[in-house]
């Protein structure tokens, strides 16, 4: 018995002196404060053993960091929509159709549950990524966050230790885990002041609503307003998307149901990637007129 207290007090010591460094970080200058404002954070890559929900966790865990320290985040539907996989191969695309100034990625190298007679220790270890649209790397910070408990590391608090030890085998202390090392990979940007990200809090607009009748019971109905956004039509409970089809200017064909032409209210909506957004109620005939008053001008002015 006595040497099994010695050798998991030698391996406490070991895993103690483990743990003991902070994160590794390289910050190029290009991720000076100011310069990196908006970033897309890609799916993370955790080991294939890793339950869904603690994949959620740890995504959630960066969100909040991220934000906490003043940067914009890329909607995570928007990011599913146009890469393919977690290497996001279609990186250029995003780029182009929403203003990134680079792309973080986590990669978890490693989840370790180390549980031993008279106490345990568990760590995460992994590396935050940033890399600019043309693909330069701009940040990298490794690190692995560590809790260890039990009676060999507390045995002078008897009661603490056997609550801890019994804490370890639910999901409480990975999320305590997951949440820590969050919060020290993050703390190593830049944190972005205030007065420099104002600019991305300010709601998007629209200009004009247009329907156009193009066939029998189908419409063309078109908003502009400001470009790269997430365009809606707001059909009685329904919602559907308008397709930018040049900067500024979303676009769809509907079929519009008998109900829409009694009540003769549609909603527009334009909603940029970082949770602002605008809505317009317009009427159908009104709309109708507006839109064949401009055509009328646009061919006497040729």
């Amino acid at each position: 018995m006595n040497n099994r207290i010695l050798v998991n007090g030698i391996f406490a010591a070991v895993l103690a002196a483990l743990s003991a460094c902070g994160p590794r970080a390289q910050i190029q200058p290009e991720f000076e404060q100011g310069k990196v404002q908006t970033v897309a954070l890609l799916p993370i890559r955790v080991p294939l053993e890793t339950r869904d929900e603690r994949r959620r966790f740890l995504r959630s865990a960066f969100e909040s960091e991220l934000a906490s320290r003043g940067y914009q985040l890329l909607d995570e539907n928007l990011i599913a929509a146009i890469c393919a996989d977690v290497e996001c191969a279609e990186r250029a695309q995003l780029a182009s159709r929403y203003p990134v100034s680079a792309f973080v990625e986590v990669s978890i190298n490693g989840i370790e549950r180390n549980n031993f007679v008279l106490g345990f220790y568990n760590a995460i270890e992994g590396t935050l990524l940033a890399t600019t649209p043309e693909g330069k790397t701009i940040a990298q910070v490794e690190f692995t966050e560590s809790k260890r408990g039990g009676l060999v590391f507390d045995s002078g608090q008897v009661i603490q230790a056997i609550k801890e030890q019994y804490e370890n085998y639910g999901d409480w202390n990975f999320n305590s885990l997951a949440s820590g090392f969050a919060q020290e990979v993050v703390a190593e940007l830049p944190k972005i002041a205030a007065s420099d990200s104002e600019t991305f809090s300010a709601a998007p607009t629209i200009q004009e609503v247009s329907v156009v009748p193009r066939r029998a019971m189908v419409d063309q109905v078109c908003v502009s307003g400001t470009p790269g956004l997430r365009a809606l039509l707001f059909l009685n409970r329904s919602m559907t998307n308008l397709r930018e089809t040049q900067p500024g200017l979303y676009c769809g064909a509907y079929r519009l149901p008998q109900e829409v032409y009694q009540e003769r209210m549609l909603t527009v909506e334009l909603r940029s990637a970082f949770g602002t957004s605008v809505r317009k109620a317009f009427n159908v005939d009104d709309s109708r007129e507006a839109s064949a008053a401009f055509g009328a001008q646009r061919m006497s002015g040729r």
